[in-house]
């Protein structure tokens, strides 16, 4: 697989920008009191919502792809699952993660960065029908990561007495939004243009303030406490080698004859950690400070890991 580099570096080097913008801000003080909170709430009920249905919806449904969209989805409603048992009951005690951080150490860890990083970089490496398979596992990630992926964090902030009922964590505009849009994908139906380009152009805000967002929250700790977290690293750790390689092993192993369907789901698991992390800690309660440097870290070291994963696909 010829890796093309340009595109990983420009997305990283991107990333780094509105991160910086974000952090600026915060530091010149050019945002009123709760700015990080507001933005937070913004994105989690209205732009991310918008972005998923979007990239679904707009999607062109093809008969051939439904088995191995199928396929694909099964993978990660399986794979997560087990994953986020493998993280509380084995990993969170074996790495000694206090509590308090135990939530988002997980979220970390376990959830990429698929649709801001994943689906260009699977693009470029594969073609857009690598990129359908990304979307598909996409709403496994997406179902997961904000239902018991927020639960995990809203433990953090609340305590096991506070969790958030499953109900309202399954109940969210996140996960609406990934149904209808898986919906409307497997029906063909598509929304008029003149409702679906405001839908459309509301979720494209979604990545650069959720990276402001995360610089801002990175203004209000000292650079010095930045890249002194060994918990961090930890979870960095784990999201970038050894979740896709735990799958690359396991995938190997199965009879999966579409050649696109396993170098999609482990490049997408090499992303660095979901720029959700901070927006679910800003609003639940968790380790907003933790998030971010995650998403700092897993997003500088992403350039070493990202090419040697590749590698060996």
């Amino acid at each position: 697989m010829d890796l093309d580099i340009v595109v990983v570096l420009t997305n990283l080097f991107s990333l780094f920008l509105m991160m910086g913008v974000g952090y600026i801000i915060a530091r010149a003080k050019w945002t009123p009191e709760g700015g990080p909170e507001w933005l937070s709430a913004f994105l989690l009920k209205i732009a991310l919502p918008c972005t998923i249905f979007s990239a679904l919806s707009t999607r062109e449904y093809d008969p051939g792809f439904l088995r191995d969209c199928m396929i694909t989805l099964a993978i990660g409603a399986v794979f997560f699952p087990l994953a986020v048992l493998l993280f509380r009951r084995v990993l969170v005690p074996l790495f000694r993660v206090p509590e308090g951080k135990r939530g988002i150490w997980s979220f970390s860890g376990l959830f990429s960065n698929f649709g801001f990083m994943g689906y260009p970089v699977v693009g470029a490496l594969m073609g857009q029908e690598a990129v359908v398979f990304a979307v598909i596992l996409g709403i496994a990630i997406n179902l997961m990561s904000f239902s018991v992926g927020l639960m995990m964090v809203a433990a953090d902030g609340r305590g096991q007495s506070g969790k958030l009922p499953l109900r309202k964590a399954i109940l969210n505009p996140t996960n609406a939004a990934t149904l209808l849009g898986m919906l409307a994908f497997l029906t063909g139906f598509k929304l008029p243009a003149a409702v679906m380009m405001p839908i459309t152009s509301i979720g494209n805000v979604t990545t650069p303030l959720s990276m402001v967002m995360a610089g801002m929250v990175m203004a209000r700790s000292k650079l010095s406490t930045l890249f002194g977290d060994k918990y961090a690293y930890s979870a960095s750790a784990l999201r970038l080698v050894f979740v896709p390689l735990l799958l690359l092993v396991i995938l190997r192993l199965l009879p999966i004859a579409n050649p696109l369907i396993v170098p999609t789901i482990v490049v997408v698991m090499a992303m660095p950690t979901a720029s959700a992390a901070t927006i679910l800690a800003q609003n639940y309660g968790g380790d907003v400070e933790f998030a971010a440097k995650t998403t700092l870290i897993t997003s500088i070291l992403c350039i070493i890991t990202i090419p040697l994963i590749c590698l060996l696909l």
